[in-house]
């Protein structure tokens, strides 16, 4: 309407002029052709020219729309077909949500027959098969979003799914390095990575998906350095039983930087550093773990390292351990300790006596029932504590937040359900039922404690009726 407009107006434009020059400059034009002779005055000449340009201009815009029909009404019949296909996908898409295999299959058919097989019909048709179940229908149809480029990662997505649907880790592995490689910073992508990769067994994929994971901020940095930690530490293990001590610890001090606190890195590495000769470093950093989390796992590392002391040496390295945490209940534990070996049976009694004030566990009536049969052979005594010890709550050990089962020995996965991560040094809600392997390889025999099954050697035996 515009364009017309201002077209009529040039064209008044044009006549004004003409008539305006008319006026001022009156005189005729003349044209010879072929014998042919015509004469007018100016104005009409310039009406004429005017009229022949309209007229031109006319049949320019007729021959444009008449060489222009037949793709304007193919584009018209596409764009409608592209609606209707549109409206099928969302009918579709709906079905999907409703779960109504059958109705999401009808129009998955109609959208991928209109759409010419775009990746929204593509994907709705792999939903409705896996739907209705018909799983190698799906994947086929995700196997074809994997030759576009702009479907390849969804296409990857689903196929990921149907290999965790039915347990196949390997595929999903191989699936999720694809996905990371297209998209590294994908929170999917980084969780299921680390899952699969630590159930498998990769430890260094899994490690690799930990730091992802704090890179991109997927995971609270803490929580990732800490699983970061675990996996390192279950490397350094299996680094360990090959007779790698060199690897070993070098994963061991990278767990550490991760998770200063992490008992079992730190009590390993001590083990190892003494293997090779580094005893004091082992002590040191014994040490600077206990100041940061008392533990009797520590305790019993740091004796160890020095086994062949004798028992009153033993007290004045224990002490020096214990010396920041004087009042803790672990620090007076392994005070009594090394004074029932060292027979120093007053030291023994008054840190027994400071913590049953408090709220404790059995191991300190076990302490004192071993104390009244060494030092005074006093069995009746000694009966009296372990029957209090039997009802005192369990002493701390491996327990699983997920199942609840508890182990003698820490490791990255529960033995019991399979669960990462998930092993608390707490106090468990039944007796301690270890199937863990001896240093031989063997299952140890249960050995009857008061009213709990331990495995393995008894650090406090009953005494004899």
């Amino acid at each position: 309407m515009i364009r017309a407009l201002v077209y009529f107006g040039l064209v008044a434009v044009a006549i004004a002029l003409a008539y305006l020059l008319v006026i001022v400059a009156p005189g005729e034009v003349v044209v010879q052709w072929l014998g042919w002779q015509l004469r007018t005055s100016i104005a009409v000449a310039i009406l004429a020219l005017i009229f022949v340009c309209a007229l031109t201009a006319i049949g320019y815009y007729g021959w444009r729309l008449l060489r222009r029909a037949p793709k304007d009404f193919w584009n018209q019949q596409g764009q409608e077909r592209r609606n209707r296909g549109y409206r099928a996908l969302s009918h579709g898409l709906v079905a999907v949500a409703a779960g109504d295999p059958h109705e999401a299959k009808r129009w998955a058919k109609k959208a991928q027959k209109l759409l010419d097989d775009q990746p929204l019909s593509r994907l709705l048709s792999a939903q409705a098969a896996q739907l209705s179940g018909e799983a190698q229908g799906a994947r086929a149809h995700f196997e074809k979003m994997l030759e576009a480029e702009e479907t390849r990662f969804l296409g990857l997505r689903g196929l990921l799914m149907q290999a965790l649907r039915d347990g196949d880790d390997a595929a999903a592995l191989d699936y999720l390095r694809q996905a990371k490689e297209l998209r590294p910073e994908t929170p999917w992508v980084i969780d299921h990575l680390f899952e699969v990769a630590q159930r498998r067994g990769d430890l260094k994929t899994a490690e690799q998906a930990a730091l992802s994971a704090a890179r991109y901020a997927v995971w609270p940095r803490e929580v990732a350095y800490r699983k970061r930690a675990v996996v390192l530490t279950a490397r350094a293990q299996r680094a360990a039983s090959a007779k790698d001590s060199a690897s070993a610890v070098a994963d061991l001090k990278e767990a550490l930087k991760s998770a200063p606190d992490l008992v079992p890195a730190a009590v390993l590495q001590a083990r190892l550093e003494a293997e090779l000769g580094h005893e004091r470093r082992g002590a040191k950093l014994l040490e600077a773990t206990w100041k940061r989390q008392p533990h009797s796992e520590l305790a019993e590392a740091y004796l160890a390292l020095q086994a062949d002391t004798p028992p009153l040496a033993q007290v004045k390295r224990i002490e020096k351990l214990t010396a920041t945490t004087p009042d803790h209940l672990e620090s007076r534990l392994a005070r009594a300790r090394v004074a029932l070996e060292a027979e120093l049976w007053g030291e023994a009694r008054k840190y027994l006596q400071r913590s049953i004030a408090e709220q404790t566990d059995r191991r300190v009536y076990q302490l004192m029932a071993e104390l009244e049969q060494r030092e005074h052979n006093d069995r009746e005594s000694a009966h009296d504590w372990l029957r209090k010890a039997e009802q005192a709550k369990l002493e701390p050990m491996w327990t699983c937040d997920a199942c609840g089962t508890a182990a003698r020995h820490w490791t990255a996965h529960c033995s019991h359900c399979g669960s990462f991560d998930t092993l608390a040094w707490r106090c468990p809600l039944q007796p301690l039922e270890d199937t863990s392997l001896d240093d031989d390889g063997n299952t140890p025999s249960p050995i009857v404690t008061g009213q709990a099954v331990v495995v393995g050697e008894s650090r406090t035996p009953a005494p004899t009726a």
